[in-house]
């Protein structure tokens, strides 16, 4: 069969996936499946693991659905993650030293993130070093 040869494909591998869930209101079960399923053909396609990156999870019942599926963590441990600058006492006008940065989201959970941006970096951050030279900095997401 034609898929046994072996074929000269110039076109980069597939390593990620990013979708922008901030939109998604609800996941039932065939839609969690379907997920499931499509992880399994790609990553059969790709013949390794795809990640799957998920942007804008607002509802914790779409992150819990997405963790028993098995998405959400990497075996690479590569983290890209939003952090917030709180400061102690921001009511009192003055420029506050006692400042700590703290995650937005859970770090556990490397393949989850806050917007677009952070997942394009962590999915290029975790390419190993010699696919890096197909990717275009200069692409806007």
């Amino acid at each position: 069969p034609e898929r046994d040869q072996q074929k000269d494909d110039q076109r980069p591998c597939l390593h990620a996936l990013i979708l922008d869930f901030s939109g998604v209101a609800h996941l039932d079960i065939t839609g969690l499946q379907n997920l499931v399923d499509v992880r399994r053909q790609l990553n059969r396609y790709a013949d390794k693991k795809v990640n799957w990156h998920f942007v804008g999870l607002s509802r914790p019942w779409l992150k819990r659905a997405l963790i028993s599926a098995g998405f959400g963590s990497s075996d690479q441990g590569h983290t890209v993650f939003s952090v917030a600058n709180v400061h102690g006492n921001i009511d009192n006008g003055e420029n506050n030293q006692d400042s700590v940065l703290v995650p937005i989201l859970d770090i556990n959970r490397p393949l989850f993130h806050a917007d677009l941006d952070e997942a394009y970096e962590a999915a290029v951050a975790s390419l190993p070093q010699k696919d890096k030279s197909v990717v275009f900095d200069d692409v806007k997401v």
